[in-house]
Parts: C-alpha cells; sequence; structure tokens
C-alpha cells in the first residue's frame, strides 16, 4: 500500500479567503472517491491552528500500489481538481510512503 500526502500553502487571493479555497480544495479532491477506481481512501483536512508558516491544507490517500497511484495521478477528474489547486496555492510539498 502507498500512502500518498500532500501539503499545500495557499495564496492570499483578492475577493476569495484561504478558507474558503481551502474548503473548495477539500471538496473537489473528497469528490473523487468514487470516481477514481484506484483510490482506496481519501481525506483532506485544513489547518485550524498556527496558519503562520504552516500549510494550510492536508490530502491523505491511499492506494494499493505505486502503478494506482499513478494512474489516479493521471485520472482526467484529479487533473481538473488540480488546475484550481494550482490556481490558488503558493507552495505544495508531497511524500509518498509504504505503510
Amino acid at each position: 500500500m502507498i500512502r500518498h500526502i500532500v501539503l499545500w500553502k495557499l495564496k492570499d487571493i483578492p475577493d476569495r479567503s484561504k478558507r474558503e479555497n481551502a474548503l473548495t480544495i477539500k471538496e473537489k479532491l473528497e469528490a473523487l472517491d468514487g470516481i477514481v477506481p484506484e483510490i482506496c481512501e481519501i481525506s483532506v483536512s485544513l489547518n485550524v491552528l498556527n496558519p503562520e508558516g504552516n500549510a494550510d491544507v492536508m490530502l491523505s490517500a491511499l492506494f494499493a500500489s505505486p502503478e494506482d497511484l499513478e494512474a489516479y495521478q493521471k485520472n482526467p477528474d484529479h487533473k481538473e481538481a488540480g488546475k484550481f489547486i494550482k490556481s490558488v496555492t503558493e507552495s505544495r510539498s508531497a511524500i509518498d510512503i509504504e505503510c
């Protein structure tokens, strides 16, 4: 099994709060459950304490294999969610671990 963890720091964007963008990210990524067959488990969490200097949003997703993670990353629905995420984030960090 592969655990895919991603952390995003959000941009300050006029007319939309970081919280609104974080909730949209959560909605878009969690909506992939049931659409992308390779996802075994997915959850998105928002940072509620000490936001200065820390990530604002965290994705934790579980896949049966590295190949399933790759298929998820190439999935058109995932890529569509990624367009929005890229538009509102200033930085991204990820790790993939065996579990």
